[in-house]
């Protein structure tokens, strides 16, 4: 094992062979982080490297979520849910604003019960994927799927940017348990299933006379 310091951040490394199976672990030596790493697969290293990603900044990135990671235990969420989760709203929307809404719809429905039902969760999973999710795609079972499986998928389905990572610690407070998209970047949101069939109804339609596909 071996370890060295810089940029305010002790680096561990379990192994020293990086094609292996061990995981990196950086541990934050920051005063406040109570023990607190973060671990990354050897492969993710060697993509930086090979993308020409300066090491250092994925140091300085992490550093800069450590105050987020701080605020996780109020959330009564794990690290890796709440990054599970950015990861989802990270693929949602564009909208920065839009986020904690968007945060507070999955928030509710997994406080009811209900599935996600997230159409990026579901491409995420299919191997090879064409570009047409289609309603059998809906229904395949992967570890991702959240039309068919309850709560998170079983892990981050991207990299979530700090505004989705603080959307998924701070949402709004709303009771929203669906939302549609507008086909603009924004979406419409909705509290109850009517509410929603009606609005899918009337955007999908605005979508396809868009598109020319009606009159």
């Amino acid at each position: 094992m071996s370890t060295f310091r810089e940029s305010g951040i002790s680096r561990t490394i379990l192994s020293t062979n990086i094609l292996g199976q061990e995981e990196v672990v950086f541990v934050t030596n920051h005063p406040e982080a109570q023990g607190r790493g973060f671990r990354v697969k050897p492969q993710s290293i060697i993509k930086a490297y090979q993308e020409k990603t300066k090491i250092d900044d994925v140091f300085n990135n992490m550093k800069s979520f450590l105050k987020l990671s701080l605020e996780m235990e109020a959330s009564g969420m794990t690290l890796e849910q709440i990054i599970t989760l950015a990861s989802v709203i990270e693929k949602e929307t564009g909208q920065g604003e839009q986020r904690p809404i968007i945060a507070s719809v999955f928030l509710n429905r997994l406080k009811n019960g209900m599935r996600l039902e997230n159409d990026p969760t579901v491409i995420y999973g299919i191997k090879d994927f064409n570009g047409n999710l289609t309603k059998k795609d809906l229904m395949q079972s992967t570890p991702y799927n959240t039309y068919v499986i309850r709560g998170l998928p079983s892990g981050p389905i991207a990299f979530p940017g700090e505004e989705a990572i603080r959307a998924a610690l701070f949402p709004a407070k709303t009771d929203f348990l669906y939302f549609v998209s507008r086909n603009d970047g924004n979406h419409h949101f909705s509290r109850t299933l009517s509410e929603q069939s009606r609005a899918v109804t009337a955007y999908q339609r605005k979508g396809r006379k868009r598109n020319g596909e009606i009159s």
